[in-house]
Formats: structure tokens, C-alpha cells, sequence
């Protein structure tokens, strides 16, 4: 991507950026919240901190929609990823094997975590990593690929981010075992070069490239599963947009200018289109970073400070206002603040000063602050109401059967992870598969009972063959103990060959059930289209302690009319007798509105279309590692890293 000299920053580009600056000024900015006369939000601000007493700065890059905030801690030669909490605090996260500088970028609300592994500060040999339950891992990489980041994760642990650098960047989906380029383009044919952000229903935001026009940015939007991505447009005297963050409820925000010129912030949804969000006073651009569900945004704006502001759909306030006096923090006069991340419950993140030293902080709002709302006050944001209504919802997520979603079972069984071979069947009756029907299951997973007394497996253990077949069933009712009686229609092998499972990747300890473990994904989605569902999976166990999952008993209502199941102490089993019923979480993508086709794999090859062209920058004051974006970086940090920044 090309850097632009850091003598452009503040500097105001001309008529263009005079247009859209008089346009966005034309917006009230001193509006009553949520039509109530009360005053600005309230906030305490929290010092983040350091990960070892001695490192010297630290950075604040995002925050769940329920408050895991994440950023990295720098020291002489690296930089060490982090995740805190109002509850927990400060956790610092381990190093990938051979990469001394890691940042974290974000993280769900079940604690994964991800963000980017490198050699240097400049980004060399960058690669894509995952922290679960504190163990680190890298994301696999498309075949031929060597180079990723990982910018965003939703609550299905699917990652977003990118592959490769320079004019063959292109935005990428992650998951554990797997990773997809995105392929897709707008109708005009522009496509993603960088993916920064996904919400829970899998829609996907970034930046592409015009091949008609490369000196135009492109404010790009995809959801998973559709055949065309979209593009957010532009303000009135823009041409292009930057896209950078994405709201459960579907908002997105990002930064609207002409070609590579400074922009200003807006908010984008489907309903309403583009629309500005008014700049905090005394600034003339800046760009919205995150957005909540209630359509808040948070961004940093500038002039000769870089000044993080919240816009709460009505008034744009900066955050150096809306903390008390006299705590040493100054958000209004360095060039080191930002504001890169909203919780659904008003919590930002970001970076500022504290007693002259750049630090990490979470501003918590105060007791009488009214907390957001998912449904926007009559402002020239936009409705949070969808549209159509069967736009995708991917992916989703189904614990069967549902009543045990957050009730403990009734048993345990070894079945799914014991250290023997198997043969395990689960008969589900489509009674409990409500909602989805049309669409395509790709991951299922386990969680231990609630008398586990410490999380599993202490050491990595790895099965040799893990093979999951899907296939219609008959009724749990008409369970038979030979295996082949109870398939109905063809088997579909959706995954296969060995299966690793890091360290205590299963937690205990949880209320009132236990959390569950990684997902297993399956390489070959299974189209539901209804009717009862049989899972089966054989496998020939591993070298270390089995560990029984949380299950339901034999003798327990529903069993035998809702779910049942089958099972023998061997891979190629052939007969069993019936076994207690494993409670599994099904994940699955598609619009839930029908049934679905047979899948097609989409290729991870590069459009065939890929312009030569010098592609566009990344945007303002985005960290580069080797000309792509490893961090959501607002601002240089002083003397800190050694590392290059686009202005």
C-alpha cells in the first residue's frame, strides 16, 4: 500500500475536503439525547497499564460488544499483546514462537483473541494468530500465502483480516483450520484488499480497490454467503470511503474522502445509506473507528492535536470533556490519543497520556450516563431496523437441544473425547433444529460438565483421524443399534484426518454451565433443509486422559422422542448400544430464510480482473507492516516503536 508523507497530516486538501467539512458543520451538533434535555455522558477513565512493570508505553486497539478490552505493551526489542477487563484486569498474552512483536486487535466475548505476530516493528514476516484460554496458535494461511494479520473476530471465533501485501493484499476470512480469501466484488468490480471488521451475523467491512479508478478508496461490505459485496458510497465532495467498523445490529463507520485527500467520519447502514457524523470542535477530519449497536461512534479527529471524540447519534463530544479533572489524563493536546473501540455498554478504548506517558485506557461510563440504546434517536444517523428482512444472519449458533443452552446436563459421556476409539452416533429430531433450516452447519463443539474440576486437556493432545459424517436420521424413537440402519439418505463427510486440541482449551469453573471448547469446523458444510439430523463421528482416540462432556442420562424427558444416540468403543464400528446424549453446539452460516443449495467452494485465487495498479493507501495513521495493515493504530506513540506510520 502507498505511504503518503507525514507532511500531510492536518493538512486540509482543497476545495473537496472543503465541501464535505461545510457540509458536515451544517449538522446540529449540540442535539438533546434520545430527545431528553440532559447533559453529556459521564465517564471514569482507567489506566490500562503496562504488561511488565519496566515496558514503556502501551496501546489500547478495541473492545468487545460486552467490555474485553485488547492492545499491546511495548519494550525494548518487541511488543507483547494483552487483553483486560473491568473484572479482571490486565492479562498478558504470549508471543507466537519466533515473532518478539505481537499485537492484539480483538477479541469476542468468550475470550478469544486475536491480532498479528511479527519479527520487527516494521511488520516483517507478519502472520495471523489466535489466543485461546491463553495458549497462542497461528491461523492457517491459503496455500502459497506467507503473510496475514488478523484484524477482528466475531462470537463464532470467525476472523477477518488479510493475505499477502502490497498490489496482491487481499481480505481474507479465518477460522481455525481454515482460511478463505474474499473473492467477491461490488457489481462494478471493485474488490477487498483489507477486511477490519465482522459482527456476529457475519457481515464484513474493509477496503477495496476500483480497478476503473485506483486513486479512489473503497468502503467495502460483504455478507458471508452472498454473491457480490457493496459498497458504502461517499459524502457529498467525497468520492471513496475507508471502512473500518461494524455493529451487531449492522452500522458501519469508517472515514469518506476525495481519492487519497483527508476524510471525515460517517455512519453507514443499509436502510439509510451514508450518512456524516459531525466532527468534534475545533477539527477539520478525522475518521469513526468502531460503532456500537445504538449507532455510537468513536474516532480520533485532528488539527494540530489528535483528538478522540464519541458521537452518541446526536451531539459529537470529545472524550477529553467527558472525564473528570484532575486524573493526569490528557486527551486533547498530543498527537498519541485515539478512541478505536465502543462496547455495546458505552466502554471506550483507546490510547492517550497519563502524566506525559502513552497508555492504554478504558473510559467506563458513570453512574447516571444513560446507557445506548439499539434503537437511534431521530438523527441523520439510520434506522438499526433491517432490511430487507431475510438479509443474512451468519453465522449463528445452536446448543441442542435448547433447553439445555444454558442449563447443565444431567451426565457426562467420554464419547467425543475419549483417548480410545469410537464410533458415536447423536440422533436429533428437527424439533430442536429450529432456525436452521436453509442453513449450512459448518462447526460443532462440546463443554464439559459442571463436576469438572479444571479445564482440559493439560497438555495438547492430537487425534490421528477425527471423522464427522451428517446425513438425515430416522426418529430418536426408531434408534437402531446397527449404525447404517440409522442413516437415512447419504452420509456427507464434512471433516476428516487429524485434530489437535491446545491446552485447556475446554474451561470449568463456568455458571450455571461451563464454557465451550474450540470449534471443530467442518472443511465441507452441511446444507440443512430439515428433517431429523444424524451426526456421527469416528475416531481412534489419542495418547493421554480421556475426558467425559457434558451430556444428557438415558432415563431424562426427551430422550428417546427429541434426541438419542448410539455408540461402540471403536473407530470402524459397526454395532453399538445406546449411549447418553452429548450436548453439542452447532454452528452454522446461510439466511435461515429456506433451504439451501449444495455449497460450492469458493476459490481462494485472486480475481482474475486484479489491476496493476498502485493500490490505495491504507488509512490515516494505520501502523504498516510491510505495506499492510497490522494494527488499527491511530497515532505514533512518541519515541516508543520503531515503526513506520502512514500519515
Amino acid at each position: 500500500m502507498r505511504k503518503l508523507p507525514r507532511s500531510f497530516r492536518g493538512l486540509v486538501l482543497g476545495l473537496s475536503l472543503v465541501a464535505i467539512a461545510a457540509f458536515v458543520a451544517s449538522l446540529a451538533t449540540s442535539r438533546t439525547e434520545a430527545g431528553l434535555n440532559i447533559g453529556p455522558p459521564q465517564y471514569q477513565i482507567i489506566d490500562i497499564g503496562v504488561v511488565v512493570a519496566g515496558d514503556t508505553a502501551s496501546q489500547g486497539f478495541g473492545v468487545s460488544t460486552g467490555g474485553v478490552a485488547v492492545g499491546r505493551s511495548f519494550r525494548t526489542g518487541g511488543t507483547q499483546a494483552f487483553s483486560w477487563t473491568s473484572g479482571g484486569g490486565l492479562v498478558g498474552l504470549p508471543n507466537l514462537a519466533g515473532r518478539a512483536f505481537a499485537v492484539s486487535n480483538a477479541a469476542n466475548d468468550s475470550g478469544r483473541v486475536v491480532g498479528t505476530g511479527a519479527t520487527t516493528a516494521f511488520g516483517s514476516g507478519r502472520l495471523p494468530i489466535v489466543w485461546q484460554n491463553g495458549a497462542v496458535s497461528q491461523l492457517p494461511l491459503p496455500a502459497g500465502e506467507t503473510l496475514g494479520d488478523a484484524n477482528d473476530v466475531n462470537s463464532a471465533g470467525i476472523a477477518v483480516g488479510s493475505v499477502n501485501a502490497g498490489s496482491t493484499q487481499r481480505a481474507a476470512v479465518y477460522t481455525t483450520l481454515a482460511s478463505t480469501v474474499i473473492t467477491q466484488t461490488t457489481t462494478a468490480g471493485s474488490f477487498f484488499n483489507t477486511a477490519f471488521g465482522i459482527n456476529d451475523s457475519g457481515r464484513v467491512v474493509g477496503t477495496g480497490l476500483d480497478p476503473a479508478n485506483a486513486a479512489r478508496n473503497v468502503g467495502m461490505v460483504y455478507d458471508i454467503g452472498n454473491a457480490n459485496a457493496v459498497e458504502v458510497g461517499a459524502l457529498p465532495g467525497a468520492n471513496g470511503a475507508l471502512a473500518f467498523g461494524v455493529s451487531n445490529s449492522g452500522f458501519v463507520t469508517g472515514s469518506s474522502m476525495m481519492n487519497q485527500g483527508s476524510g471525515v467520519p460517517f455512519i453507514w447502514s443499509q436502510a439509510g445509506g451514508i450518512q456524516p457524523v459531525a466532527l468534534p470542535v475545533g477539527t477539520s477530519q478525522g475518521s469513526g473507528r468502531a460503532v456500537n449497536s445504538a449507532g455510537w461512534v468513536v474516532g480520533t479527529a485532528s488539527s494540530a492535536f489528535a483528538i478522540p471524540f464519541l458521537n452518541t447519534g446526536t451531539t459529537t463530544y470529545r472524550l477529553g470533556d467527558l472525564i473528570p479533572p484532575g486524573t493526569g489524563w490528557d486527551l486533547l493536546t498530543n498527537t498519541s490519543s485515539s478512541a478505536l473501540g465502543i462496547s455495546d455498554n458505552g466502554i471506550i478504548v483507546g490510547t492517550g497520556v497519563l502524566n506525559g506517558v502513552v497508555h492504554a485506557y478504558a473510559m467506563i461510563p458513570s453512574a447516571g450516563t444513560p446507557t445506548p440504546t439499539a434503537t437511534p434517536t431521530a438523527t441523520p444517523t439510520p434506522n438499526v431496523t433491517p432490511s430487507p428482512i431475510c438479509t443474512p444472519a451468519l453465522p449463528v449458533q445452536r446448543v441442542v437441544p435448547p433447553a439445555y443452552a444454558s442449563t447443565p446436563g444431567t451426565a457426562g459421556f467420554l464419547g467425543p473425547l475419549a483417548n480410545a476409539g469410537r464410533t458415536y452416533q447423536l440422533l436429533i429430531n428437527e424439533n430442536q433444529l429450529t432456525g436452521l433450516v436453509g442453513r449450512q452447519i459448518n462447526a460443532l463443539t462440546w463443554r464439559l460438565p459442571t463436576s469438572a474440576t479444571g479445564a482440559w486437556p493439560a497438555a495438547d493432545v492430537n487425534f490421528a483421524n477425527y471423522d464427522i459424517r451428517l446425513s438425515q436420521s430416522v426418529a430418536p424413537a426408531n434408534r437402531s443399534f446397527t449404525f447404517a440402519d440409522n442413516v437415512v439418505g447419504s452420509q456427507t463427510l464434512v471433516r476428516s484426518g487429524p485434530l489437535s486440541i491446545a491446552a485447556n482449551s475446554y474451561p470449568s469453573g463456568g455458571t450455571p454451565t461451563n464454557g465451550f471448547g474450540p470449534d471443530i469446523f467442518f472443511s465441507v458444510p452441511y446444507p440443512y433443509n430439515g428433517g431429523n439430523l444424524l451426526i456421527e463421528i469416528r475416531h481412534d482416540g489419542f495418547a493421554g486422559t480421556s475426558r467425559s462432556v457434558d451430556a444428557i442420562g438415558t432415563a431424562i424427558a426427551g430422550y428417546g422422542t427429541d434426541f438419542s444416540a448410539a455408540w461402540t468403543g471403536n473407530y470402524a464400528g459397526v454395532t453399538g448400544a445406546q449411549g447418553n446424549f452429548s450436548i453439542p453446539r452447532l454452528t452454522a452460516s446461510g439466511t435461515g430464510c429456506g433451504p439451501t443449495p449444495t455449497p460450492t467452494v469458493t476459490p481462494t485465487a485472486t480475481p482474475t480482473n486484479t489491476p496493476t495498479a498502485t493500490p490505495t493507501p491504507t488509512p490515516t495513521n494505520l501502523v504498516q507492516f510491510s505495506g499492510a495493515s497490522y494494527i488499527n493504530d491511530e497515532s505514533t506513540v512518541g519515541d516508543v516503536p520503531q515503526q513506520t506510520v502512514v500519515t
